[in-house]
């Protein structure tokens, strides 16, 4: 687990590899330096939130067990990564999203 910051250096493959991006829907991180910080997921949030999104639940919560607070993230973020669990595309994930943010917070005005 790391920084998001950190990532290319702690996975050179990555970086080789120049994978095209995509972004996680809302969650909530319950790490201990973000706690509560929107969009600031630690790795191994990611990572697990990835995997039941993509509909490996089992894998995704056996990979929060690795720390102590792991148990809350899937708590905290039960009802989102359910309904994002559901979508069958990022059409709809994007629905889903919008159950849990308002507009504004995902499509921010430029003003």
């Amino acid at each position: 687990d790391c920084s998001w910051h950190h990532t290319e250096e702690m996975f050179p493959i990555i970086r080789r590899r120049r994978p095209v991006g995509r972004a996680l829907p809302f969650l909530v991180p319950v790490n201990p330096v973000n706690f509560g910080h929107p969009g600031m997921l630690s790795t191994v949030e990611a990572m697990a939130a990835a995997l039941i999104i993509l509909g490996r639940r089992a894998a995704g919560e056996r990979l929060m067990t690795i720390y102590n607070w792991g148990h809350n993230f899937m708590i905290v973020n039960e009802e989102p990564l359910r309904e994002y669990e559901k979508a069958k595309t990022s059409l709809e994930v994007v629905a889903a999203q919008r159950k849990f943010v308002n507009d504004e917070v995902i499509n921010p005005k430029d003003e």
